[in-house]
């Protein structure tokens, strides 16, 4: 099971014992206001369940929307970069 959090404010010790101790997976999201997922894994490590999620969204969902023409079939803007950057984990 996973939680995935849309309020930043969240973020905090307290929201990652809680998940912890319900062992709970965080969703990191990328994207959408969000602080960047390398910052928030590097504070609360020792925290987060051994399993976590990722969803990796744009910040320009609306300008997405419309290059795509709602087709989401394809990759627009390859991020593979991103992904080569995670710690090891």
């Amino acid at each position: 099971m996973g939680n995935r959090d849309r309020n930043p404010n969240y973020l905090n010790a307290d929201y990652f014992a809680m998940l912890r101790a319900r062992d709970v997976a965080h969703v990191f999201l990328h994207g959408y206001y969000m602080p960047p997922i390398f910052g928030i894994w590097e504070k609360y490590a020792e925290a987060l369940t051994e399993n976590v999620i990722i969803r990796l969204h744009g910040p320009d969902r609306e300008g997405m929307e419309e290059r795509t023409q709602m087709d989401w079939s394809k990759i627009i803007e390859p991020r593979i970069r991103t992904w080569t950057l995670w710690p090891q984990c």
